[in-house]
């Protein structure tokens, strides 16, 4: 806890100095990820801590799993022009077998040197920002469809 507590510090600071206004208000914290909301309620940007990897994430956790399926087979649909913005291929999980879904991209390292941290780090705050930059439009439309009740499931 002490480690994860140590390098949530240093990402979060990083983060603050590379422009993140979404990090601006987040606490360091003992877990091994770090959430901020996307606009849309359920859904968030995540920055996870592993012992052999780092990941970014757009985790979509809605109370209903069929709201879940639908919004992710929603960005789905729109993979390539998404993936185009980010700059890089992602891993889509729909988790048929789960009400969670999530569009991720991990990066392989030790998680517990701090030594490599600078670049872990480095690597986080680039990704989740182009991920953020990527999902901006995509979540916002979907958002205004959830709330005119255009869901269908």
């Amino acid at each position: 806890q002490k480690v994860r507590l140590e390098f949530w510090q240093q990402a979060l600071e990083q983060l603050r100095e590379d422009g993140s206004s979404r990090h601006q208000n987040v606490n360091p914290s003992k877990d091994n990820w770090i959430s901020v909301g996307t606009g849309v309620s359920g859904c968030a940007f995540t920055l996870v801590l592993l012992k052999s990897e780092v990941r970014v994430e757009v985790a979509i956790q809605r109370n209903s799993t069929a709201e879940n399926k639908w919004i992710f087979d929603q960005l789905l649909a729109q993979r390539e022009e998404i993936e185009r913005g980010f700059g890089e291929e992602l891993d889509w999980h729909r988790n048929d077998d789960q009400k969670r879904c999530l569009i991720n991209l991990s990066n392989p390292c030790d998680g517990f040197d701090p030594e490599s941290w600078p670049d872990m780090i480095s690597w986080m705050s680039d990704r989740i920002r182009r991920l953020e930059g990527a999902f901006a439009e995509p979540l916002a439309q979907l958002n205004q469809r959830l709330k005119s009740g255009e869901v269908t499931t």
